[in-house]
């Protein structure tokens, strides 16, 4: 009766752009809305950490669009631990990221060259 209406603020920063997915960072509170709206399948969010570190997380839109998490997660892994981090990317089948406490010490340049590596050996 007394509730208020809030106007979504769905702003986003594209830092990268390809036809099957796209790397952005958040800038409005619904910003991952604003990515799915503008029709965007699979996308992956970056945000800068106070001690330099990265923070990301990946989704797909559903299991019929062909962005293959897990595997874009272990070739995340791989250059996490040739940098002498641990394993600290996790997730799913639909979405994942890196870990929220510690972030990450990639890049967004180096995370969209291994994404894109993957995509182009997995891609049939």
């Amino acid at each position: 009766a007394n509730g208020k209406q809030l106007t979504l603020d769905t702003h986003y920063k594209k830092i990268f752009h390809s036809p099957k997915w796209v790397m952005v960072e958040p800038v409005g509170r619904d910003a991952y809305m604003g990515v799915m709206a503008d029709k965007h399948k699979a996308f992956m969010a970056v945000r800068h950490g106070p001690s330099g570190q990265f923070f990301y997380s990946i989704f797909r839109k559903s299991d019929m669009v062909r962005f293959p998490v897990p595997d874009i997660i272990a070739a995340l892994n791989e250059c996490e631990n040739d940098l002498g981090n641990k394993s600290i990317w996790g997730g799913g089948d639909l979405n994942g990221g890196s870990n929220r406490a510690l972030g990450s010490a990639l890049p967004p340049n180096v995370v969209i060259s291994v994404v894109e590596t993957v995509l182009k050996y997995t891609d049939k």
